[in-house]
């Protein structure tokens, strides 16, 4: 019994750490006939600058799988854009890909496989 209770919390210390540090990949798709600039993933304590878009380009980055929801925000043709994701996009999640669209829509699809 000493023996069981022993490997249930290894096993779950383990998960932990795999979930805890985990990383995610967030790709972000340009579809639009603007360049996007100024490109920044933002939510609680991160954030990760993308840096400007081409049209027709995609850029991925990698980040913590534990860092809960955050915004994808641009600027393209003297306007700011802005989107949120989901509260928690990286429940299972191995990418998410926001796809700026050519009226500078922001759609986001999780992916659970590469």
């Amino acid at each position: 019994m000493k023996q069981l209770i022993i490997l249930v919390s290894v096993a779950a210390l383990l998960v932990g750490c795999t979930h805890s540090s985990r990383n995610v990949q967030l790709t972000v798709v340009n579809e639009s006939a603007a360049t996007l600039r100024t490109i920044v993933a933002a939510g609680s304590g991160f954030s990760s600058i993308i840096g400007s878009l081409a049209p027709g380009a995609k850029r991925q980055v990698l980040l913590k799988s534990d860092m809960g929801g955050f915004n994808l925000e641009f600027d393209a043709n003297g306007k700011h854009f802005s989107k949120a994701s989901p509260k928690d996009p990286w429940n299972g999640m191995k990418e998410v890909i926001m796809t700026v669209t050519t009226n500078y829509t922001i759609n986001y699809e999780c992916v659970t496989t590469f």
